[in-house]
């Protein structure tokens, strides 16, 4: 496990930002926190790391979104409004698990399947009202590698 802290949304766009300048396609990133941690933010930040300059904006009701860079196209999957996994799969979850995207998922924990795919689960924690404590955790070489560049 890593840990970084982030005292301000800068912080937390930052290292989404560096992240993002490191991946390929095929990751699959599951963040886990409460409302207000700073999910979408690190997920503004990995897309400006992709290349991507538009607006990020969270999913809760439109579930996904779909922002298209020069080399993959970052999925944004916010689950907090289904109910089931097979939900998820109906909706065309697996279709996304390839090289060609990066797929990061809000609330990652509400479906326990969701670990048996290759993933770096992130914990979104607040310290104090502007400081959060972002843990990783990773059992896949990949993900570890990653971290080891930060």
């Amino acid at each position: 496990m890593n840990e970084f802290l982030c005292y301000s949304v800068e912080d937390t766009l930052y290292l989404g930002k560096k992240i993002g300048s490191f991946l390929r396609g095929g990751e699959i990133f599951g963040l886990c926190g409460e409302l207000g941690s700073g999910k979408t933010m690190f997920v503004k930040g990995v897309a400006i790391g992709l290349g991507y300059d538009g607006y990020v904006k969270s999913p809760t009701f439109t579930i996904i979104n779909q922002y298209q860079t020069q080399h993959v196209s970052l999925i944004h999957i916010d689950i907090y409004r289904l109910t089931t996994f097979e939900e998820l799969m109906l909706i065309g979850y697996e279709s996304y698990l390839s090289e060609d995207y990066v797929v990061v998922i809000e609330w990652f924990d509400k479906f326990p399947e969701l670990s048996k795919y290759p993933h770096m689960k992130i914990d979104f924690e607040y310290v104090d009202t502007s400081v959060r404590r972002l843990k990783f955790y990773s059992n896949f070489a990949r993900y570890n590698e990653l971290l080891k560049q930060l």
